[in-house]
């Protein structure tokens, strides 16, 4: 029980070929740092870096179910490199809001803190991006969209965040882990629009390209 607890908490193998020391080996991690290709959903463009994968699937579990945090720095590399080459200095990074249930559960937002480290491996790089925290908020009960289909997915987000009203005239980019459907981004591409800001593209770590519109 107590190797159980370590490895969740303080991992000391790589979560995919399980060879020691980091939480991500140098090999696994650099099979993760792609370029990032363009993807359209509902005439919102963006740029993901992976097809969703059973590995990717995996990793990005273990981050967003199970604590290990450390994951975001792996997700952020590839996508601020996209970003350098896309953003402009002073864009808004503006992720999708949680539910209170599911902050609840997590104890953290997963795209708030993707999108942290994205900002500070930037800054890193010379490059300056900002987090816009809690630019939108839910209104209404949503349900978890992983069971549910893609016209499901659609319903279940319409006109169900509202943005902040200092996004007006603000220039926007959308963060999240993964695009399946496009429901959750373009739900927030309508809030930020709604207040007066616009959305320039979004960047997310994975695709999923499936037909099968019942997977996440």
């Amino acid at each position: 029980m107590l190797d159980e607890f370590l490895d969740l908490f303080l991992p000391t193998k790589c979560l995919q070929c399980l060879r020691p020391p980091s939480v991500i080996c140098q090999t696994c991690a650099s099979g993760l740092d792609l370029p990032a290709h363009p993807v359209t959903r509902g005439g919102l463009n963006g740029y993901s870096v992976v097809d969703y994968s059973t590995e990717v699937s995996q990793l990005i579990d273990k981050y967003k179910e199970h604590g290990v945090t450390a994951v975001a720095k792996v997700l952020a590399k590839p996508m601020v490199t996209n970003l350098l080459a896309n953003a402009s200095p002073g864009d808004l990074l503006v992720v999708p809001p949680s539910s209170a249930a599911s902050i609840r559960r997590r104890g953290y937002e997963p795209a708030t803190v993707l999108a942290a480290q994205i900002i500070r491996q930037a800054r890193k790089a010379g490059f300056e991006l900002k987090l816009a925290r809690q630019a939108l908020t839910l209104i209404e009960p949503v349900h978890d969209q992983a069971q549910l289909n893609a016209r499901q997915r659609f319903e279940n987000l319409a006109n169900a965040m509202v943005g902040q009203s200092w996004l007006a005239g603000q220039p926007v980019i959308l963060i999240d882990d993964i695009v399946t459907t496009g429901a959750t981004l373009l739900e927030c591409r309508r809030a930020v629009e709604e207040a007066g800001g616009f959305v320039r593209f979004f960047s997310t770590f994975a695709e999923t390209k499936s037909k099968n519109d019942t997977q996440r």
